[in-house]
């Protein structure tokens, strides 16, 4: 019962986190923290700590250090989605590239500043727009 309790905390703590948006070394900290308490509060034996401790450095330490996230996990993503993904076409190339996604943008982000939006001027119709529209 206190395995399922330490475990249901550490997820918790990790999911309390990616709410908050912690960085990745702040998780990693946090989740280390949670893994050392349940250690001190557990009857685990000495090589299952070395197993669970292992294991977490093995997974942590290429995640929290860019050359090593770059070179076993990032490049290897990067090629295979290449592979993957469909070529795209100079029209596509071209829409993609036509400019930038202004206000939307900041909308699906999911923390969009809204004093950006309400700052902003209204827009008004050109002399011709507005002539059409009568």
């Amino acid at each position: 019962m206190n395995t399922v309790f330490w475990i249901l905390s550490g997820i918790a703590v990790i999911w309390a986190l990616a709410y908050a948006r912690a960085s990745l070394a702040v998780t990693t900290l946090f989740a280390a923290a949670v893994l050392v308490l349940y250690f001190f509060t557990s009857p685990i034996s000495p090589l299952a700590i070395a197993f669970i401790s292992l294991t977490f450095i093995l997974v942590t330490l290429p995640l929290n250090l860019p050359i090593l996230r770059l070179r076993w996990i990032s490049a290897p993503v990067l090629r295979t989605f290449k592979r993957i993904m469909p070529h795209v076409s100079q029209t596509e190339r071209e829409a993609l590239e036509a400019g930038s996604v202004w206000w939307d943008g900041e909308l699906f982000s999911g923390k969009p500043h809204w004093k950006t939006l309400l700052d902003l001027a209204p827009g008004t119709l050109s002399k011709e727009e507005q002539e059409f529209l009568d």
